[in-house]
């Protein structure tokens, strides 16, 4: 997908390794996971509340809709447009 083959994430590691250092790595995969986790939480909590509106609409569209009578053509009013004023010279 990203082209990161076990070389490149060696490298990567090694990299965090050095950053961050040993007392320090555990605490931050720690909270890396913790991110993770919640990542995948919300997008699932995303996903239902998704199925959850895409259902709703589905029933909506079913009903038959509600129509008001319409006016015949002859008596419904048309808006006459603006006419531009014209100034005095």
């Amino acid at each position: 997908m990203f082209g990161i083959g076990f070389p490149e994430l060696l490298i990567i590691l090694v990299i965090v390794f050095l950053v961050f250092g040993a007392g320090k790595l555990p605490e931050v995969m720690g909270q890396l996971g913790k991110g993770v986790n919640a990542f995948k939480d919300g997008a699932a909590e995303g996903a239902a509340s998704t199925n959850v509106k895409t259902k709703v609409a589905k029933a909506e569209a079913k009903k038959p809709a509600k129509t008001a009578a319409k006016k015949p053509l002859a008596t419904q009013k048309v808006a006459k447009p603006n006419k531009p004023k014209r100034r005095k010279a």
